[in-house]
């Protein structure tokens, strides 16, 4: 809601527009503070500042302040001109990794890793003063928020489920992109090749604890440079795409510039621009369209005209909500069996709960698709096998994303689903599932074997009463595991 505020009321819409332009205003600012320790004139950096803004995905800003605050870390970690962090600057450091992350899981993480390796390399007292202002912005918030101490470590080891099944479930390859993979080597490759002698020289030049800053801040940067690849290239996505390839000024600024020959220089611009240029083709719209700041304001001042009419956000509301109950099309006598009783829409689709004012009863990973964890997975199924079980489930026919099978997600959840539901009315598009007593028996494995791809495999015989379940499990080479790491 922070990153992206949406239609809602009044209060909550302007305090929502407000933290989105903190964070904008905090990116642009640290990237103004980067090409100052870069010694950038102010007549040079104040253009630059505006032009990467524009240029930038701004419907990301959480992503976006933390790529600009790594940059902004290592620049000041290798600057020799610029003073060491002060406590009171670790702490703020500190807090800022802890609210970054609770806002956006999925990126501040990578905050988090380049201010524990900043720390380190600072000494045992900046590393306390981050450690200290992590734990206790953490437990300010979380009770700030009105939540339980000792829910703290299984929220903490639920949202990590939720974000490595999430980067599992939405992996998606395209080979209509591949281009980029070569356009992304000649950039990394050309980049080290530009950038070494100058690292080279800086190192050499420096004190001990100087040196060690510098190694430090190439190993931030490495990481920075995976992370943004795993953002990048994880999906396919156009948001994806941007967020990495738009993060090309941000790296370009870890560049020691001065350090270069001339003929470095121009290699180097040669390659920003390479970058920039795949950024504008992988997105599909013109310099023209990119840099234009109307269509933004013109939105921004939509939303709040609809935040502050009253009549004319009722009159948006209904026609969403109109329009949803045409798209989804659930039968009235299905409607009418649920009542007000609990429900769950098993599929992509829980916008219907609210179109069709349903009372929602959100499984644990919220959808299906997410349930990409033996965690996640066995907290869907016992959710199912709970008191807290929905009385019904609206089914959604050829509800998958990127055309997957629907029962291989949160598979131990389908089968809890099986067992503890049964049909009672189905129509065009939906199925309505009645919470019933365990329909399943203990289960007796038929037959177990090994095969390869693409070998049939004959579906045993069983007992006409009995379901047959099947279950399988891909072989993965050690060289798998590396690849779907890195890639």
């Amino acid at each position: 809601f922070v990153a992206s505020p949406m239609v809602g009321t009044g209060a909550p819409f302007f305090v929502g527009s407000a933290l989105l332009l903190v964070l904008v205003a905090a990116t642009a600012s640290l990237f103004y503070a980067t090409l100052g320790l870069r010694a950038v004139a102010s007549m040079v950096a104040g253009p630059a500042t505006a032009l990467v803004m524009l240029l930038a995905p701004t419907d990301q800003p959480v992503e976006l302040f933390v790529l600009a605050g790594i940059v902004y870390v290592v620049v000041r970690m290798t600057s020799a001109s610029a003073p060491s962090f002060t406590s009171i600057e670790w702490w703020a450091m500190g807090a800022i990794v802890v609210a970054v992350t609770m806002i956006k899981v999925s990126v501040g993480p990578a905050l988090a890793v380049t201010l524990a390796l900043a720390a380190a390399t600072a000494g045992r007292r900046a590393l306390a003063d981050a450690f200290g202002a992590a734990v206790v912005s953490t437990g300010v918030i979380w009770l700030v928020t009105g939540q339980s101490i000792g829910d703290l470590l299984d929220w903490l080891g639920g949202v990590a489920q939720v974000s490595i099944g999430h980067v599992s479930a939405m992996s998606k390859s395209d080979p209509d992109r591949n281009w980029q993979y070569a356009t992304l080597a000649v950039v990394v490759v050309g980049a080290i090749a530009v950038a070494a002698p100058g690292v080279r020289s800086v190192i050499r030049d420096r004190t001990r604890d100087q040196r060690l800053a510098a190694v430090a801040a190439i190993v931030i940067s490495a990481f920075l440079a995976w992370f943004l690849f795993r953002q990048g290239f994880t999906r396919h996505a156009s948001r994806s795409r941007m967020t990495f390839l738009s993060a090309i000024w941000m790296m370009a600024l870890l560049v020691p510039w001065r350090r270069l020959a001339s003929t470095a220089r121009i290699a180097g611009a040669c390659i920003v621009a390479i970058a920039l240029g795949s950024f504008v083709v992988a997105d599909g719209r013109s310099v023209v369209t990119m840099l234009d700041p109307t269509q933004p304001a013109a939105e921004f001042a939509r939303s709040a005209t609809y935040a502050v009419d009253g009549t004319r956000r009722d009159a948006v509301e209904r026609s969403a909500r109109d329009a949803a109950r045409a798209d989804y099309a659930i039968p009235q006598q299905m409607l009418d069996r649920v009542g007000s009783a609990s429900v769950h829409v098993d599929g992509t689709e829980i916008v219907a709960t609210w179109a069709f004012d349903l009372s929602w009863a959100p499984m644990p990973s919220l959808q299906r698709y997410l349930g990409y964890t033996t965690d996640l997975d066995g907290r869907n199924a016992a959710w199912l096998e709970s008191d807290d079980a929905p009385d019904f489930v609206l089914r959604e026919f050829g509800g998958t994303i990127d055309g997957r099978l629907p029962t291989a997600e949160s598979p131990a959840f389908q089968l809890a689903l099986f067992c503890r539901y049964a049909p009672v009315d189905t129509a065009p598009g939906w199925q309505l599932l009645e919470r019933t007593d365990d329909r399943c028996g203990a289960p007796v494995e038929v037959v177990s074997q090994r095969v390869a791809a693409g070998e049939l495999v004959t579906v045993p015989e069983v007992d006409p009463d009995a379901a047959l379940l099947l279950a399988y499990e891909p072989d993965r080479s050690a060289a798998d595991v590396v690849a779907s790491t890195l890639f």
